[in-house]
């Protein structure tokens, strides 16, 4: 990635941005769009998580609409996860990961619409 004063901006206005309390990388996407966008599908979806965390990752939990949906214990430093999810039931999910060290993670969210069907367009 571009480490300049333009791109930085365009990250920040795309919500491509993460919080860490360490040096851990985090990138969450769905097909080929990413954390900070909004998702139109018509069927389940499946997001993609990597981290590169600095030390081994104890929990990772997915939050949905404000709520712990799932948890992951991978107790690695590099983690890979795939979700599904139904998008016409949730609006929002994002990623908090907290590491052994107690240094933690989160990602900005995506958020989703389900894609209206062809019967029910006007």
């Amino acid at each position: 990635a571009e480490a300049s004063r333009e791109s930085l901006f365009r990250s920040l206005q795309n919500r491509r941005t993460f919080a860490v309390t360490d040096k851990i990388a985090v990138a969450v996407y769905f097909s080929d769009q990413w954390m900070g966008e909004i998702c139109t599908a018509k069927s389940p979806c499946t997001l993609h998580l990597k981290v590169q965390g600095t030390a081994p990752v104890r929990i990772v939990q997915l939050v949905v609409d404000g709520s712990v949906e799932k948890t992951f214990e991978p107790g690695v430093a590099n983690v890979e996860l795939k979700v599904r999810l139904n998008p016409g039931e949730q609006r929002y999910a994002y990623f908090h990961v907290l590491q052994q060290d107690g240094n933690r993670a989160w990602s900005s969210p995506i958020w989703f619409s389900a894609a209206l069907s062809s019967s029910s367009q006007p």
